[in-house]
């Protein structure tokens, strides 16, 4: 069975022997606000934040933001690319 975002970001952490707070502290956000995250109450973070949790773990942001349920799965975020051209027509 498919771990949930915040199961992922709690075994991450704990792995890396971080307390709550540090963690935190590192990454910008309140303590609260990140044990929300991992205990489920927040399903959603913001992108910034799954962006600095991402750099934080060395995880790729797609993976974290598929866990999230932001994005679907197959979908790659860091390849994605938008077409600025102008059109001639």
């Amino acid at each position: 069975m498919k771990r949930s975002l915040g199961e992922r970001l709690r075994t991450e952490r704990v792995s890396q022997g971080l307390a709550l707070s540090d963690l935190a502290l590192r990454i910008g956000i309140s303590r609260a606000y990140l044990y929300q995250i991992e205990v489920g109450r927040v399903k959603r973070p913001s992108a910034e934040v799954l962006a600095a949790l991402a750099l934080h773990y060395g995880i790729a942001h797609d993976e974290l933001a598929m866990a999230a349920g932001a994005v679907k799965q197959g979908r790659n975020l860091s390849t994605a690319s938008v077409d600025n051209s102008e059109s001639t027509e």
